[in-house]
């Protein structure tokens, strides 16, 4: 949702005598007690949404450099449509609470599963995601979570997700 920002001046009704003339009967209104605020657009506009995610523009440099092709940046631009918070698993948007698999993304995709296997195991390689059963929601078997350094919801997350990736821009800089 966009929103435009305001720049509000609040006006000291012990400094300031404030008064209001009705342009058209030339009445003076007192304000009294009353505080009197000045509202001006500031020219700038703010965005809210429910459903987001950060990306660290650093990171996808580090990516680039790495040489991820645009067709793995497009799988994960899909997988990460509904990533959950706290431990970024890639979540299928049907609400039932059920991680993507290999077979669910590649019909997401409208692609094979071997294809698809293929391209998963690329960014697993570039240690963009990764496939495991979490410590803490054995519940959901093995799931597909992407690296909270590049992409992100939200900005706590469970610590087991600390050991499962490196900073892209440190293992870059290894290189």
């Amino acid at each position: 949702m966009l929103r435009k920002l305001y720049k509000d001046t609040n006006f000291d009704k012990e400094k300031y005598e404030i008064q209001i003339t009705d342009k058209s009967t030339g009445e003076i209104l007192n304000t009294g007690d009353k505080s009197i605020i000045f509202r001006k657009l500031t020219g700038e506009s703010s965005f809210s949404s429910k459903n987001y995610c950060y990306l660290d523009t650093d990171r996808l440099s580090a990516l680039i450099k790495k040489d991820i092709k645009y067709n793995e940046l497009g799988v994960l631009m899909f997988i990460i449509t509904n990533i959950s918070f706290r431990n970024n698993v890639c979540m299928i948007d049907n609400g039932d609470g059920r991680p993507h698999t290999t077979k669910t993304i590649s019909e997401l995709l409208k692609i094979s599963q071997q294809a698809t296997k293929k391209i998963l195991n690329r960014l697993m390689e570039l240690d963009v995601i990764s496939q495991q059963v979490l410590k803490n929601n054995k519940q959901l078997g093995k799931v597909y979570c992407v690296n909270p350094h590049l992409l992100r919801r939200g900005k706590k997350f469970d610590s087991s997700i600390d050991v499962m990736f490196d900073d892209l821009i440190n293992t870059t800089s290894l290189l």
